[in-house]
């Protein structure tokens, strides 16, 4: 990460010290609550105070909105502490996209034009947004995290700092970059050369022709002038040529080093235990759903083999977890079906997490009783982890009639100690979330006052909830590839 001018951060603090005190009535946060909020945002993407909700429905970079809670934050004056905290920040692949996010919103891009107050003000947004520039090279350094950018300021007025970030994006580039970039990755909120167009009015005639027809050459004949660049081992990591068999550029391009990369690294236990088996279900399907060139049978294979050995292995991650599956049978398709397992088999890879299952046929029945307590006869009650042999397929789970007041009762009555709850479900609209409250609140108060409570909805629905200004509650809106990373920070984020 750019190291920040400690000029400009000195600046910034004397505005933002002079604008707080100017400010009627005060400001109703703290740096405390500014240091967290900003962890959290970087962590999980979001802040809502009244209530946090995860779109991760959509693959697409062009619905981004700004945070609500970050804004108010920067709006009165804390701009220093969110930018100390992005600056510390060390971004993974699911969380690379929420550092973009919030340099946009310190900048002050995210919005066509605001109303400044005073002088005060001003002077404090500019030596915010100057402060925070630096950063910007690092936070976009891929086509990806640029496209991130685009999209979170798509709705900014002509402004030369917001245009000068873009052209030094394209110009600080050389040829081979550019080229390499623009044939992998090459659509995007739109094509480069509109982009490029943007900031035609700050650049002399010469400097803006000679990227024009840089861009347009490298549309119109790829890596024909770079065939070094034709394979992708040695230009970025393996774990990203996998991710980057979603891309149908990359798909369609792999080489047979790419693939012998792929092979090792799908049989690397390191990586294997690292992954989330959501995540490799979903590559596999774009993959596998590319019709302009016949998917490698083979590849296919090594995605099922990782997939098996993702849902056999351990996790990094130890946080003593309770799932509750609430989806039923005949309510999801296939597809919701499959993907709720991988939900359930990420979640159950947890070295301290147990399922409430309630199995019930003509014979035996299982209902809550301890904690990893193995039942003695068929009617016993308990939690169980998966090494304990009686859960079974976790893709039958879904079957089965989970009651959340018996199984927080089992969980109350036994004092059972769970630091979050993860309720799994197909739609928000399936649930009715003031029991599922009613008791998260009562064990909290008999229990672990610290407890989370997740619902995991596997369907994308318009919904809205009243949980007032709590933080201990995520509601996670649909599933993609990297829903289960965001599920595990939030689980291990510090209230």
């Amino acid at each position: 990460m750019s190291l920040l001018k400690p000029r400009e951060i000195a600046k910034l603090v004397r505005a933002e010290q002079t604008y707080r005190k100017t400010m009627e009535p005060p400001p109703n946060f703290d740096e405390k609550m500014a240091v967290q909020s900003a962890k959290l945002f970087l962590a999980v993407g979001t802040t809502q105070r009244e209530v946090l909700v995860q779109k991760f429905h959509s693959p697409r970079v062009d619905t981004i909105q700004p945070d609500k809670t970050i804004m108010e934050l920067i709006d009165s004056g804390y701009g220093s502490f969110l930018l100390k905290e992005l600056h510390s920040f060390y971004p993974s692949a699911a969380t690379e996209k929420n550092g973009v996010v919030l340099f946009a919103m310190l900048c002050g891009f995210v919005f066509a034009s605001r109303e400044e107050k005073n002088r005060m003000e001003t002077e404090y947004l500019d030596a915010l947004r100057v402060a925070t520039t630096p950063l910007f090279e690092s936070l976009a350094h891929s086509l990806r995290m640029f496209r991130v950018f685009l999209a979170a300021t798509k709705n900014m007025s002509i402004s030369y700092d917001h245009s000068d970030l873009i052209s030094s994006w394209y110009l600080k580039k050389s040829d081979e970059k550019l080229a390499y970039m623009f044939h992998f990755w090459r659509y995007g909120i739109m094509p480069h050369d509109e982009v490029w167009k943007t900031c035609k009015w700050m650049l002399t005639d010469s400097a803006f022709e000679e990227m024009a027809n840089k861009i347009k050459n490298i549309e119109e004949h790829g890596l024909v002038d770079y065939p070094h660049l034709e394979s992708l081992s040695g230009i970025i990591g393996d774990e990203s040529i996998i991710r980057g068999l979603s891309n149908f550029a990359i798909a369609y391009s792999l080489t047979r080093s790419d693939r012998v990369c792929i092979r090792n690294c799908l049989g690397n236990p390191h990586y294997i235990r690292k992954t989330s088996a959501v995540e490799i279900l979903h590559i596999r399907r774009s993959y596998e759903s590319y019709t302009f060139f016949s998917p490698d049978i083979y590849l296919c294979n090594q995605l099922m083999n990782a997939y098996t050995d993702i849902c056999n292995s351990d996790g990094d991650i130890a946080i003593k977890v309770l799932v509750v599956s609430m989806i039923r049978q005949g309510v999801t398709d296939e597809e919701t079906h499959e993907t709720s397992t991988a939900v359930l088999e990420d979640l159950m890879r947890n070295r301290e997490v147990s399922l409430f299952f309630n199995f019930q046929n003509n014979r035996f029945k299982f209902q809550a009783k301890m904690f990893a307590e193995l039942p003695h006869t068929w009617d016993s009650q308990g939690f169980y982890s998966k090494r304990d042999g009686v859960l079974g397929k976790l893709g039958q789970v879904e079957s089965q009639e989970n009651n959340w007041h018996k199984i927080m009762g089992a969980a109350m009555n036994t004092e059972t100690f769970f630091e979050c709850f993860v309720v799994v479900c197909s739609y928000f609209s399936n649930l009715t979330f003031g029991d599922i409250l009613g008791r998260f609140e009562s064990y909290k108060a008999l229990v672990n006052p610290c407890a989370k409570l997740i619902v995991v909805a596997m369907n994308y629905q318009e919904c809205t909830f009243e949980v007032g200004t709590r933080r201990d509650i995520l509601f996670v809106n649909g599933v993609g590839e990297l829903t289960m990373y965001q599920v595990v920070n939030f689980m291990s984020f510090q209230l």
